[in-house]
């Protein structure tokens, strides 16, 4: 495990204060209350905050695969180029990342609203994502200049984090989740950690 500091993250807390475990996830910005009302979705829609109009391009800049160390990119839309390799099996994908990644969606989660995710590594590792955290993000103004002091967006960064890795001669590992950390580690070998 590792930790990392996102600057615009403001939740803070006893157990991490500005740092973040650096833990697989897919993670993307989204407008707090329709956050709150419909959990990770793939493509948000306008937001309106009472007084304004925000265009998703305001504040979301698309959904993205992180993993430790840094590694990840962009979730992308499929596109039909025969240069691209799919895996082969028979799962519906919905996504691919520029390195090879695939996704196909999951119809819930496993603590609240919205969609999970299941990632296909180039190696074959099977990532499952389906534990929901909302962590506050730093407000945006509207871009435009509008004057009037309600112009004002709250956003939260909503990460889908992995509760099971496999991989492709079934071995596993398994993350249970409190709230936005990590209670227990554990593999099909028999190691285990406890937080």
């Amino acid at each position: 495990l590792g930790i990392f500091m996102d600057p615009h993250d403001v939740t803070g807390g006893a157990l991490n204060g500005l740092w973040d475990l650096d833990i697989p996830n897919v993670n993307a910005v989204h407008h707090s209350k329709s956050a709150e009302a419909n959990g990770w979705v793939p493509l948000p829609t306008y937001v309106n905050n009472g007084y304004v109009d925000f265009d998703r391009s305001m504040f979301w800049s698309g959904n993205r695969l992180t993993i430790n160390g840094g590694g990840g990119g962009d979730l992308l839309q499929i596109t039909n180029d025969p240069k691209r390799v799919k895996p082969n099996n028979s799962v519906t994908y919905t996504f691919a990342t520029k390195d090879g990644w695939y996704f196909s969606e999951l119809p819930s989660v496993q603590n609240g609203p919205g969609k999970g995710l299941v990632g296909y590594a180039p190696d074959g590792t099977k990532y499952t994502f389906d534990w929901l955290v909302y962590r506050r993000y730093s407000s945006i103004t509207h871009p435009w200049g509008y004057t009037i002091p309600n112009a004002l967006l709250h956003r939260y960064k909503l990460k889908l984090y992995v509760t099971k890795i496999e991989d492709r001669f079934g071995n596993w590992v398994k993350y249970e989740w409190e709230y936005d950390h990590p209670k227990r580690i554990y593999a099909n070998d028999g190691r285990e950690i406890t937080m």
